[in-house]
């Protein structure tokens, strides 16, 4: 009797820790970067309406954007800098990362649409 007991505690122990394993958390944000071919883990933020990932691409003229995916998804494409005329985007890739989480952090707070004012980029020392 005890060893069926402890056979049936050991395997929903082991059950418990392979679904914690395979089902990924909510709550639990992941952090990672991509920026074109550079590196292949793209940055992931995830909340209960699913995961937003982020991804720095490349725009006219050697400059930087971005795309954002809600589940695989892509929802925004953004190749020039918001709120500037012209079509050129950001000059350095670490200013596209600093707007594409920017964004990401209103889209998590279910601000809609989620805008991006100069003075935020000033905020963040972006050049523009």
């Amino acid at each position: 009797m005890k060893k069926i007991s402890l056979l049936i505690i050991l395997s929903i122990f082991l059950k418990e820790q392979i679904v914690a394993q395979v089902r990924p958390s909510v709550t639990k944000m992941q952090y990672a970067n991509q920026v074109d071919k550079l590196d292949p883990v793209p940055k992931k933020r995830s909340n209960i309406s699913g995961v937003y990932t982020q991804r720095i691409i490349t725009s006219n003229d050697g400059t930087y954007g971005y795309e954002i995916y809600l589940n695989n998804k892509m929802i925004i494409k953004q190749t020039n800098i918001p709120g500037i005329s012209g079509s050129n985007g950001f000059r350095r890739i670490n200013d596209a990362d600093k707007i594409a989480s920017l964004v990401i952090d209103k889209l998590l707070k279910g601000i809609m649409p989620p805008t991006v004012e100069k003075a935020e980029m000033d905020k963040l020392h972006v050049q523009y």
